[in-house]
């Protein structure tokens, strides 16, 4: 019991303490805060993309505490002439240097607007002996190997005074003239869209080759192309051989004079047909006349007898002559082919 008395005095004595306290504190005077100090900067008024430019769009200048400015932050809008977003920003967050790029730090913030940059695969005889740097004019020419679209190889001059972007990753000339330039690899070209098509065409008929202009050479020289046939000073059908020997031209046979003649032999006799050069159709000569024909000439044709109203026993009788001529006739041997062909070709 004297226990619980002790604890209840106990806590009503902390809780009239907390309570003055807390009175206490409230009418105390409150020190005003010391004012901090502020800085301009930039940030993202837009959400800003890589590659974008920075312009008075998409940026815009606001107080930020001195003490939590980034380093490297950007206070004026000049510092970003000409600079472009390495990175992409969000509205609010501050524009920072590190964060930025210039025109030297990206290839395609080079690649003039209508323009388009191709690479060419290159070693050390096709890049003219690694003399090739960027800026240069050169001249594109394909040499074509032979295919069912090009039946003939040739070399052509497909494109001409041709910009050198870069060569490797290198879009401009070091100052540094002691420094050890390495092999070129790829040589890249500033052309057109319609350039591009004819570059990349051409590299997947046959190789590319790339020759250096002077720097004060802009003229243009269109040629037809080059060909095995016109370095060795051939004609486009003529090919090499040990001797050349002309043949002589074969006769041509007269107009009208036979090429082919065909003898056909049958049991109603022998026939000759005859083509001419300028006849299509052969002609047909009768040789000689079988037993049954030459019988069937001779024989003499009967009148009608008087008081026969058509001749009917006339009929009758040179019906009997037939079948005695036919009975009269040689039998064919037993292996002889009804029908024999020789055919020889007459002297020209």
């Amino acid at each position: 019991m004297r226990t619980t008395l002790l604890l209840a005095v106990a806590l009503g004595c902390g809780l009239v303490a907390a309570i003055g306290a807390l009175q206490y504190v409230k009418k105390a005077p409150v020190a005003p805060a010391a004012p901090q100090e502020m800085q301009r900067l930039l940030v993202a008024s837009q959400e800003i993309n890589i590659n974008d430019k920075f312009t008075a769009d998409n940026v815009q200048e606001v107080e930020w505490p001195k003490k939590q400015v980034p380093f490297g932050a950007v206070e004026s809008l000049d510092a970003l002439e000409n600079r472009f977003a390495s990175v992409r920003l969000y509205v609010g967050e501050p524009i920072m240097m590190g964060k930025t790029m210039g025109m030297d730090d990206s290839g395609a913030l080079k690649v003039p607007n209508g323009s388009r940059v191709v690479s060419v695969k290159v070693t050390a005889d096709s890049a003219v002996s690694n003399l090739i740097r960027p800026g240069d004019h050169v001249d594109v020419v394909a040499v074509l190997r032979k295919c069912a679209d090009n039946p003939t190889p040739r070399s052509k001059t497909i494109l001409e005074s041709i910009r050198v972007f870069a060569v490797n990753s290198e879009m401009g000339r070091s100052p540094d003239r002691d420094r050890i330039v390495p092999d070129a690899r790829t040589v890249s070209l500033l052309l057109t869209p319609e350039q591009v098509e004819r570059l990349i065409m051409a590299a997947e008929l046959g190789q590319i080759k790339l020759s250096l202009r002077g720097i004060d050479d802009k003229g243009m020289a269109p040629t037809e192309g080059c060909t095995v046939e016109s370095i060795l000073g051939r004609r486009g059908n003529e090919r090499p051989g040990p001797e050349r020997l002309t043949a002589a031209p074969a006769p041509r046979p007269l107009a009208g004079e036979v090429r082919w003649s065909m003898d056909i032999c049958s049991p109603d006799g022998a026939e000759r047909y005859r083509w001419k050069d300028n006849d299509p159709f052969p002609q047909r000569d009768q040789l000689d006349k079988s037993p049954r024909q030459r019988n069937r000439a001779g024989a003499t044709q009967k009148l009608p007898a008087a008081g026969t109203p058509d001749g009917n026993s006339n009929r009758t009788d040179d019906t009997d002559e037939d079948e005695d001529d036919t009975d009269s006739s040689p039998a064919p041997a037993p292996n002889a082919r009804p029908l024999e062909v020789a055919a020889g070709r007459t002297a020209g």
